[in-house]
């Protein structure tokens, strides 16, 4: 086989492969979105089970962000809580 044909060759498998790579990233971004569209969901899911309408769903969320925004400012100050209220359950 002469160096030509070699580089040929070589080429052609590169171009094979680079395709493969492509296949696999649109699989990769495929799954990805998948997987989310079911995290959700499953969110929702969780979601009905809690709160079967939407004035209660809606009650829970502010609860949850609530929580949320207070469990992010202990985090940041290592522990303490800002809010007056410390980690007391309002439900």
């Amino acid at each position: 086989m002469t160096t030509n044909e070699q580089l040929h060759r070589i080429d052609s498998d590169i171009a094979r492969y680079q395709g493969k790579v492509k296949a696999l990233q649109n699989k990769i971004v495929q799954l990805g979105e998948k997987k989310k569209k079911l995290q959700e969901r499953a969110l929702l899911e969780q979601l009905s089970e809690l709160a079967p309408d939407y004035a209660q769903a809606e009650q829970l969320l502010v609860r949850l962000k609530a929580e949320q925004k207070r469990n992010s400012m202990t985090d940041r100050d290592g522990g303490e809580s800002h809010d007056g209220v410390g980690q007391q359950d309002h439900r």
